[in-house]
């Protein structure tokens, strides 16, 4: 069953001329298990935001079947640790999705 797809994705941030996704297209089905791997800069970041819709492209369509939950462990933690302070990535995964240990 597909969850999520992407087709024809334009994506600039403002002030940016060039696209940092350009034509982009993927799509995601029950049961994957998906990873990202680029150099800085490439767009792995924007893709998630994409995904968990917190961003939208300038051209292209997103089909996203709903309700979709998406894990994200951002680059920078800081400031959403609850009233206490950071520990390693694994604890913070552990808090926010206690129930991961199913998968």
């Amino acid at each position: 069953m597909l969850l999520f797809q992407a087709q024809g994705l334009h994506v600039r941030y403002p002030g940016q001329e060039d696209f940092l996704l350009e034509a982009a297209g993927f799509s995601i089905d029950t049961g994957s298990r998906v990873g990202v791997i680029g150099k800085n800069g490439c767009g792995k970041s924007t893709l998630f935001h994409l995904v968990r819709g917190n961003l939208s492209p300038e051209k292209g369509t997103l089909y996203r079947k709903e309700p979709l939950a998406v894990g994200y462990l951002p680059q920078d933690p800081a400031g959403t640790w609850p009233n206490e302070a950071p520990g390693s990535a694994e604890e913070y995964v552990w808090q926010a999705k206690p129930g991961l240990h199913r998968l």
